[in-house]
Formats: C-alpha cells, structure tokens, sequence
C-alpha cells in the first residue's frame, strides 16, 4: 500500500527501530531511502541524532543524501500488515511518539484498503512480489538467471551507529521526550536541594 507521512514521522521511524528493537528484536525496522545515525549511549526514545533521505547511485555502492523537512509529505510504500502496525505506535507509546499515515493531500488514513497498490492487470500487489520483481530486474536478458549487483554482499550502512560517551554527544539535539524527562529530573534535583536546605537551616536553629 502507499500512504505519506511527514518528514517528522520519518524520523519517528528511525527512532522506533532504534529504541524499541534493542528491547525487542521482532520490532526491527528495514527502510529503503532512509539512513540514520544512532548513539546507543543516549536516552531511549532519543537515540537517533541524524535521518536523511538516501537514493542508491546507479552502477556504484554509493548513496546520496537529501536533508528531510519536517513538514513535508513523503510517499511511503509498506506492507499492510506494516502500515496497520504503525498506525498504532500512539497507543502502544501511551502518547509519547505518534505515526499517522495519510492521504496525498494530508488527511489521515482511515481505512487502509482503500491505499493498496495494484498491478495493471488489477490484482494487488504482493510483497513477496515486489521482492522477485525487483531481482528479476538484474537480469540481463528475458529468461537468464538474475545475477545479484555485488554491493549487496556488505551492509550499505543505512543504520549507522555512533558509540560515544562524550557527553556532549549524549546530551545535544535532545527532542521533547529527552526534555520532558531532563526537566524532571532537574526539577527532582531543585526540589530535593530544596528540602535538604529547609531542614539543615531547621536544625540549625
């Protein structure tokens, strides 16, 4: 099926295969065009720091990257099972991250049939289908044995990981999950520097 989401929701999505598939592995995400960086030292749910758009370079294992607008509608081709799922992120993140597939003009998606994809011929489009069409279209000639292009032998880097404990790279571009829990945590530190006052000049007197 084709639906869009904004570049924000892009974003979500690389965060989601991030955070939620170190917790649980079934959950791990596989994007063709997108590529994110990710720091495993940082807080859940703020792990990305980096998500561009990536298209392959023709004949080569090099990828150029387009910066992604926030606002912006991008065409998003899934799985059913796929978009059905990610539908439901809001409830199942108890409102923390939210995915909302929509229509071309913006409007959210109501029932996800009406978005599927179909062949010309009028049936629908399989994923498995999608699959063997595209290594079909290796092949030099009607009939030969596609021959896979070698760069799929070694990872294309879509997910790179960044391992740093530099604390700065921990703490820059927090979203507003990080700030929410930052503020709590400082307004928890203030608070009990708070008491710890009020009773050392208490038992001062």
């Amino acid at each position: 099926m084709g639906v869009y989401l904004t570049g924000k929701e892009l974003k979500t999505i690389a965060e989601i295969d991030v955070s939620i598939s170190a917790l649980m592995p079934i959950a791990q995400l596989y994007a063709s065009g997108l590529q994110w960086t990710f720091n495993p030292h940082r807080l859940l749910l703020n792990r990305v720091t980096h998500v561009t758009l990536s298209s392959h370079v023709p004949d080569s294992s090099q990828y150029q990257e387009e910066e992604i607008k926030d606002d912006k509608l991008y065409r998003v081709v899934s799985g059913l099972y796929s978009a059905q799922m990610l539908s439901t992120v809001k409830t199942t993140s108890k409102g923390i991250l939210e995915i909302t597939p929509k229509d071309k003009q913006g409007r959210k998606v109501e029932n996800f049939e009406d978005y599927i994809i179909y062949n010309p011929n009028g049936t629908e489009v399989k994923e498995w289908f999608a699959l063997a069409s595209y290594l079909k279209s290796f092949s030099a000639s009607e009939g030969k044995i596609a021959e896979i292009p070698s760069y799929y032998g070694n990872p294309e880097g879509r997910k790179e990981k960044h391992d740093s404990r530099n604390p700065i790279e921990i703490f820059k571009h927090p979203n507003k999950v990080a700030c929410a829990v930052y503020g709590i945590c400082t307004g928890t530190v203030v608070a009990a520097a708070g008491f710890i006052r009020w009773v050392w000049k208490r038992w001062k007197q």
